[in-house]
């Protein structure tokens, strides 16, 4: 956090998140939840499409060297159907705390419905008429962000990474 630059108005995201469906893959060990497109952002006067989310355990980003037992990445595309034409991974750091709140909720609809190896064909699960990845949020809505790629190959360069700056408790 030494070597950051404020950007006030120019990067303001807005999130309209509704209640969502998924389905639910593992592939190469990483647990991945696939959304119904109608949850949107819109970072620097652009809309992106919700499409998927990925849990990654430790954190693959750090904030001031600290890693967190938790990081969720959730891919807003310019194409609702595929991550060729890039866009915009939100990450959510998470670590070890109490037992209830949103993101508990959130999680607990799905995450015991995952498999346990890999199964690159989605299946679809059933879940609350309310869930809605928005429940994952940090209180605070301030964040870092950067230009970077995506974290597994083919690792397209044109996605920009948005990372909270406040962790979220989770169950653990």
């Amino acid at each position: 956090t030494s070597n950051i630059s404020p950007c006030n108005a120019l990067c303001r995201l807005s999130v309209k998140y509704e209640p969502t469906t998924c389905s639910i893959s593992m592939i190469n060990n990483i647990p991945t939840v696939t959304f119904s497109p109608n949850c949107i952002i819109k970072f620097k006067n652009e809309f992106l499409y919700l499409r998927k989310m990925t849990i990654h355990y430790t954190s693959m980003h750090t904030i001031n060297e600290s890693y967190y037992d938790v990081e969720v990445l959730l891919y807003h595309n310019r194409n609702p159907i595929n991550d060729s034409d890039g866009g915009i991974i939100i990450s959510i750091l998470m670590k070890k705390g109490v037992d209830y709140g949103d993101a508990n909720e959130f999680m607990n609809e799905f995450i015991n419905q995952m498999p346990a190896n890999d199964m690159p064909i989605e299946k679809d699960i059933t879940v609350s008429d309310n869930w809605n990845p928005l429940k994952l949020f940090p209180h605070s809505k301030s964040f870092f962000y950067y230009d970077g790629a995506l974290p597994y190959p083919p690792c397209n360069t044109n996605w920009t990474y948005i990372i909270f700056e406040e962790a979220v408790p989770i169950s653990q």
